[in-house]
């Protein structure tokens, strides 16, 4: 079992590295969101913008700012809700959900320290 999965993922990443080597321009969509989710999942910073779209194609992203991690997940059709969880140590301490129509109620609603996401995006922790 471990020799198929070193193997699956020796596969991955000359895929993604045959991705990486076409010019941007060329990538389809899929091939851009590809990208992306293979970028965020080995904890390389993505922009606001490509966390947005991983967001749209139905990823469920965790990110960490000021000891306090957030994670999104699409509960449902009309549910996107954000668990919101205090980092103390080695202990997780669940703090409070919030539920929303959508990811985009979500952008646009959704609050840390008065802010949208969007504007304190560049000090995230991924």
């Amino acid at each position: 079992m471990e020799k198929k999965d070193k193997k699956s993922v020796s596969y991955y990443q000359k895929k993604m590295n045959k991705l990486l080597e076409k010019s941007y321009y060329k990538l389809t969509l899929q091939e851009k969101t590809n990208i992306i989710s293979y970028r965020y999942n080995e904890g390389q910073k993505i922009t606001y913008e490509e966390f947005v779209i991983l967001l749209f194609v139905g990823e469920e992203i965790d990110f960490i700012y000021k000891d306090t991690q957030y994670y999104i997940i699409h509960s449902s059709v009309n549910v996107t809700s954000m668990f919101i969880t205090k980092l103390n140590g080695e202990q997780n301490v669940p703090e409070k959900r919030e539920d929303f129509s959508n990811i985009f109620d979500l952008l646009n609603n959704f609050r840390i320290d008065g802010k949208k996401i969007s504007e304190i995006w560049d000090e995230v922790n991924q």
